[in-house]
């Protein structure tokens, strides 16, 4: 009872602290994924990208790095203090019910016109891409949640025993320099990396003055986010 006590108030802390740059940076990464989409739809109905042109959609595409990064920091500092079985039926309280309410929707009308694989369907429900080939969900948007929730496996792992943590990492190195297939494609994807950023910066002493950092990121974003990059990839290309 004292640990869940203690949990309980340190959650409380750390919400009640409510880190206002967090806050902005979430703002601005869903506004950058807004922007985002919003290039794709000109592109495909206009064939232009108007005034920022390429830069402009990888700008906004950046927002999902930075989601990626930030659900690193907050699952740091909200799991503090919770079980292996809370932490993943928190996780799972929060994300799966919504989701899988709009993705019966995609489900059931690619159903009624024939476009809906069984590989789509067991992807949209486990949210498990690496089949015999990459398979986007029903929902494409939902490739975010593909990541996330293999982050919160590994998160469960560590949090049950925190010596798995070794182990789980290996796996990941691994994956990430075979790269032979949909499954080491997917567990090794380099994106995850961003999530070990988030557990690194959740885990530095507090710097006020690192708020400045924020412009710098902004400025590295807008010069190298272009370099080596196409403006627009398919799912599949994101989960490969």
């Amino acid at each position: 009872v004292r640990r869940e006590l203690c949990g309980y108030i340190f959650q409380a802390r750390v919400f009640a602290m409510k880190i206002w740059s967090l806050q902005a940076l979430r703002f601005w990464a869903a506004l950058s994924v807004v922007l985002y989409h919003a290039y794709a739809t000109t592109q495909r109905l206009s064939g232009h990208l108007g005034v920022l042109g390429a830069n402009g959609a990888l700008f906004g595409r950046a927002g999902v790095d930075i989601f990626f990064v930030l659900s690193g920091v907050i699952i740091t500092l909200t799991s503090q203090g919770l079980s292996a079985g809370e932490f993943a039926a928190r996780r799972a309280r929060r994300i799966l019910p919504l989701y899988w309410m709009l993705s019966a929707l995609y489900l059931i009308t690619g159903a009624v016109s024939g476009s809906e694989s069984w590989r789509e369907t067991i992807t949209s429900v486990t949210l498990w891409p690496a089949l015999d080939w990459m398979t986007q969900p029903a929902l494409p948007v939902a490739w975010t949640l593909c990541f996330e929730m293999l982050f919160y496996a590994a998160t469960t792992l560590v949090i049950w025993k925190p010596r798995l943590i070794w182990p789980v990492l290996a796996a990941f190195a691994t994956a990430m320099a075979v790269r032979s297939g949909p499954i080491t494609n997917f567990i090794g994807n380099p994106i995850i990396l961003e999530f070990l950023l988030g557990v690194g910066l959740a885990r530095l002493p507090r710097w006020r003055s690192a708020i400045w950092l924020i412009p710098i990121g902004v400025l590295a974003i807008g010069l190298f986010g272009p370099i080596g990059y196409p403006p627009f990839l398919d799912v599949p290309d994101f989960l490969d």
